[in-house]
């Protein structure tokens, strides 16, 4: 434990958590309490890629801040996009490490626009085949989908209607809003487009198949 880089064992981390390889091999790790994203090089050697402090600030590199950094995903074009849980946000990290806020501000529950969307600590993501973003808003409990025009809509799970980040618990399986979710806290695709939830509370792995277009 702790914050340090280095080439393999002298390097240190706090709590890391997601994972994902960029094109060119290297594995970035989400630092969740030290509060940063870190590239591991082919060679073994530990950088920091954004992030280190806690807190909400956009910016280049070290100059961001994040507040428990949760899921890690590429899109394909080479951009890193972060869920950011404590600022109920997801954040975009391009190539060149400039960091700015994709969707959410604050705790909440809304859909549309990526500026006007809100969630309630989310804490991962996965895009589908065509690109899409899939979110697991773990207080919200629900999935909910970016789309490739920035609209954020609500696919699985629901709240209580007061749209304040209050999620409805539940264990129960159905078509949108009728099913009901206990902490989705991961996401992944096969190789058919069906996506697979981590639904931790209730102890399930649960599936959800919606029309890609």
């Amino acid at each position: 434990m702790g914050y340090a880089e280095g080439n393999g064992t002298s390097a240190r981390f706090n709590l890391p958590n997601a994972l994902a390889f960029d094109k060119n091999g290297n594995l970035f790790v989400a630092d969740i309490l030290n509060h940063a994203i870190r590239m591991i090089a082919p060679t073994g050697e530990v950088s920091t890629f954004a992030g280190g402090s806690q807190g909400n600030t956009t910016g280049t590199g070290g100059q961001a801040q994040f507040n428990t950094s949760g899921g890690i995903a590429f899109d394909d074009q080479g951009n890193l996009f972060v869920v950011d849980t404590s600022n109920c946000r997801i954040m975009k990290v391009t190539p060149d490490r400039a960091v700015t806020t994709y969707a959410g501000s604050t705790q909440g529950f809304t859909d549309g626009t990526v500026q006007e969307a809100k969630f309630a600590f989310p804490t991962d993501i996965a895009f589908d085949s065509t690109g899409r973003m899939l979110v697991a808003d773990t207080g919200n409990q629900c999935i909910r989908i970016i789309g490739l025009d920035g609209t954020v809509t609500t696919i699985a799970g629901g709240t209580n209607g007061m749209n304040d980040g209050s999620g409805v618990r539940g264990k129960i399986d159905g078509t949108g809003s009728m099913a009901k979710f206990d902490d989705p806290i991961n996401l992944a695709f096969d190789s058919t487009g069906c996506l697979y939830v981590s639904d931790a509370e209730n102890c399930l792995v649960r599936s959800i198949r919606y029309i890609l277009k």
